[in-house]
């Protein structure tokens, strides 16, 4: 036995829909050229940030703060034990605001 856990087709199915989730803008209507033109900037920031995470931050942050999965969801997925996903996305997000801190402060 390898040590990690059968794969649930419904988690496999997440897992997919996850890796091809995208960041993406959605102006309002009374938005400005210039207030546009500023977030697009951050937009590019972040996701150039984002590239920057591993592939185990990237999907942690995804999974459960943009899809809503629970800890463990993404636990089965990745074949961790709630415990060790726990503390996984506070990691991620504060790893990512780092970057973003570093990529010229940029407000998202």
């Amino acid at each position: 036995m390898t040590g990690k856990r059968p794969v649930d087709p419904a988690c496999d199915q997440r897992r997919r829909n996850v890796q091809q989730y995208e960041l993406r803008a959605v102006p309002s209507p009374s938005a400005s050229v210039g207030g546009l033109a500023m977030k697009n900037e951050d937009l590019a920031a972040l996701e150039a940030c984002f590239r920057n995470l591993s592939d185990e931050h990237r999907h942690v942050i995804v999974a459960m703060r943009l899809i809503g999965q629970s800890h463990a969801e993404v636990a089965a997925e990745m074949g961790r034990s709630v415990d060790a996903v726990g503390m996984l996305p506070n990691r991620a997000l504060a790893r990512l605001a780092r970057l973003m801190r570093t990529h010229g402060g940029a407000r998202i």
